[in-house]
């Protein structure tokens, strides 16, 4: 993952899809587990993903974000 955001952050289009293909639907969960709706969840998933491409160039340690099992750093096993 840490690879696509470095590509993403480099300007390589097709990492934003990557990205999104690796991590959409473990943030849709945990989206629509705190809001409990389909449709605001579709939004506010939408508007993760819109900052995630506005914001990528600002954020200097990805390797700090959360993965899917929510600590941040470690590979999934």
């Amino acid at each position: 993952m840490y690879f696509h955001i470095r590509n993403m952050q480099a300007g390589h289009m097709e990492s934003y899809t990557e990205v999104y293909n690796l991590s959409s639907k473990y943030l849709y969960k945990i989206i629509y587990d705190i809001v409990g709706d389909y449709h605001t969840t579709e939004d506010m998933l939408q508007e993760t993903f819109l900052k995630i491409y506005n914001n990528i160039g600002s954020l200097q340690s990805p390797e700090a974000l959360p993965t899917e099992t929510g600590v941040p750093g470690r590979p999934c096993r």
